[in-house]
């Protein structure tokens, strides 16, 4: 199970699903100002299930097929792409 942050330093140890939200929502992450965690727990039910549903097929992929390399290309010299 999962440890549990509570308290002013949960902010910086997110949970991917929150990490999710504040990627998808970017732009309503910043205007509201509020810590990873806040933005997360103010999102509604239909938000919220669809961040979790987005990370668990992520997490299924990855351990599917994987992740895809940082230099997938040698046309770029081996450099990371950005």
């Amino acid at each position: 199970m999962a440890k549990q942050n509570y308290g002013p330093m949960r902010d910086l140890h997110p949970h991917a699903e929150a990490r999710f939200a504040m990627w998808k929502w970017s732009s309503e992450y910043a205007r509201k100002g509020l810590g990873s965690m806040g933005f997360y727990d103010q999102l509604n039910d239909y938000r919220k299930r669809l961040c979790k549903d987005a990370v668990d097929e992520i997490l299924r992929d990855v351990k599917e097929n994987g992740r895809a390399t940082r230099t997938d290309s040698k046309r770029d010299g081996g450099r990371e792409h950005e």
